[in-house]
Formats: structure tokens, sequence, C-alpha cells
């Protein structure tokens, strides 16, 4: 005998499909959800994956032990008109956007940002890279500048004063390949150096002037080149106080 067709499909509490749902060009419609199990498209033994629109906003609510994974080759995230705010590519970057512009861009090894990044916190990496003329700024008015300008570089403070700082050790002022100009030594001397050659230093009495290789001038002029008073002491020739 024919089994009996049931073809009260709101009175049937467990109705089943023997393949798949053709929608046949149709919508499938959910009103606003007020709650777990009224208006929901569900996934999961219990339930765990939903989807409903509750009077105002949409969701996609994952409430299992697991993630919620979204996959695609590419993905975006977009408005209603296609105006990006997230794309994830394929084996490449993650890109954001601010107003269908990218600010920001992941690489192979960085990250690229266009226009400003404010840090409330502690930024840290292995390098910071900035083209010529644009500038790592600090303070709430830009303050502190530091920048190339293709030529030279520049710390420029443009309130209050600049402060080089150490805890206990020394501060130097040197070239690249470590050619002294100057060094601060903590709770001790500040020297000066000629050509990597130290030629002036403070001491708990007053100033030291030369090498220490046998040769000390000492030069006073009037800031036009022209000198008033000079000291020399060399080996073999005597200073002002008849000393060799």
């Amino acid at each position: 005998s024919w089994a009996a067709v049931v073809t009260d499909l709101v009175n049937d509490s467990s109705p089943q499909l023997g393949g798949d749902l053709d929608t046949n060009s149709k919508n499938i419609s959910f009103g606003d959800s007020s709650g777990s199990t009224v208006n929901r498209l569900t996934f999961g033994a219990g339930n765990d994956l939903s989807i409903f629109h509750a009077p105002e906003n949409s969701f996609i609510s994952e409430t299992g032990s697991g993630n919620l994974k979204i996959q695609a080759s590419n993905l975006i995230l977009a408005d209603v008109d296609g105006t990006n705010f997230f794309q994830g590519i394929n084996n490449g970057a993650v890109e954001l956007f601010h107003n269908g512009n990218k600010k920001f861009e992941t690489a192979s090894d960085r990250v690229n940002i266009t226009g400003h990044m404010i840090a409330s916190g502690t930024v840290k990496g292995t390098k910071l890279s900035v083209d010529d003329s644009d500038k790592a700024t600090f303070g709430s008015s830009d303050d502190l500048q530091l920048y190339h300008n293709g030529t030279d570089s520049i710390i420029s403070n443009n309130t209050g004063n600049l402060y080089i700082q150490t805890a206990d050790s020394t501060v130097t002022l040197q070239r690249t390949n470590g050619e002294k100009f100057v060094k601060a030594i903590s709770d001790g001397a500040v020297e000066l150096y000629y050509n990597n050659n130290k030629k002036f230093e403070t001491f708990g009495d007053g100033i030291i002037v030369g090498d220490g290789d046998g040769g000390v001038g000492l030069t006073l002029n009037d800031g036009q080149g022209n000198a008033n008073v000079t000291f020399n002491h060399a080996a073999g020739v005597p200073d002002q106080n008849g000393n060799a």
C-alpha cells in the first residue's frame, strides 16, 4: 500500500527532504528573530551556527566550541555600494580601507601604511621605514620630529627643551665609522674630540686641554679669527710659564 503523504507542512513538526530543495526562483523569507528558536537559519547538532535578523541588526552567530571561519580565494568586506572595508588576497596581502582608500597593507617582510600612524601604546619591530621628507612625529602638536629630507637627517624640537638622556652609562656622538665627536660620561667627564683625538676634557677641579701626546694648545680669540691669547706647550718648547 501507499504510505500516507503528509501535505500539512505547518503542522508537521519534523518534515524531511528526500533531495535538494529547489526554490523555483523564489526567496526563502524569515521574519525578525525574537529568540533562539524564532526565525533563524541554524546549522549544527546543537544549532551552533545561526543566521538571523533582529529588529535592527543582522547576525551570523557562532555559539559552539569551535571557530567561525569565512573562506574564500579572495575575501572582500564592503558596504552596499561596493566600497571596500577589508580585502584578503589569496597568498598575498591583507588590506584595510578608510572611505574606500587603502590605508594599511601587509607584505611578506613588512606592513605598508598610507598616511599617519598614531600609537597609544608600545610599537615593537625590527625596522621602521619612512620615505624621504616623511616624518616620525611625537607630541600632540607634532612637537618632536625625526626625518630625512633626501640630503640630511634632522631631529627637530619645536616646544620646550630637547634632552638626550641615559641612566648610568655614556652618551657618545660619533660618525658611523666610530670616530668620536663628543663623549659625556655619567658622573664623570665631558670630552671633546678633533679627528677622533681628545682635545678637551672636564674633571672635578676644572678642565684639561690636550690629547696627552705631548702637545697642548689653547687659543682664545675675539670670534673674528683674531687671536688674543695663545698658550702652547709641546715637547721641548717652553710655554708662557717657561715650562718645557
